[in-house]
């Protein structure tokens, strides 16, 4: 195997110093050749990833429609902000939004990271209560916000090697 990737080494050296072409084939021993890309087998979990975390985001943008009066107080309590009247409806249309750019994958830098930056501060403002889960006015299930927050900041780490969205499929096809 050594001396094979060594004559390898050899031929492509060789050839790179006197500006021959080198076929792809020859660069690579069998073996790597055969092995996938990473790209390639990162493609269906980071699509799996990108579905359940824009249908987690798209949830809580719904809700500020179902529910106006759960945002009035979640910003209230939490962020110490007075939200009422339209102004929730407005935020659950900018959330639906994002979320669906998310969720098909439009302008990745931006889309991921303002949705991971979204929740990172959700998280931050819940952090007395992850500190004290069982204290009477909390709720363990607030650390649920910390693995998400992970699984948002990976996906946004991994953006470009999310190869099944909806404008790279577009600009495949054309």
């Amino acid at each position: 195997m050594f001396y094979v990737l060594y004559s390898v080494g050899t031929v492509v050296g060789t050839c790179a110093r006197n500006h021959y072409h080198v076929p792809r084939e020859v660069r690579m021993s069998s073996r790597i050749k055969s092995m996938p890309l990473p790209d390639d087998r990162l493609a269906l979990p980071l699509l799996l990833l990108r579905l359940s975390l824009g249908i987690f985001f798209l949830q809580w943008g719904v809700e500020k429609f179902v529910v106006p009066a759960t945002t009035t107080a979640i910003f209230r309590n939490f962020y110490g902000l007075p939200v009422d009247g339209i102004l929730p409806s407005v935020l659950g249309a900018g959330q639906i939004a994002l979320a669906l750019m998310f969720i098909v994958g439009v302008v990745p830098r931006v889309s991921y990271g303002l949705v991971a930056l979204l929740h990172g501060v959700t998280v931050i403002v819940t952090i007395p209560r992850l500190v004290s889960p069982w204290n009477p006015v909390s709720n363990h299930f607030f650390i649920a916000g910390v693995p998400v927050l992970a699984a948002f900041v990976t996906l946004y780490l991994l953006r470009d090697s999310d190869r099944w969205t909806v404008p790279r499929m577009l600009r495949r096809d054309a």
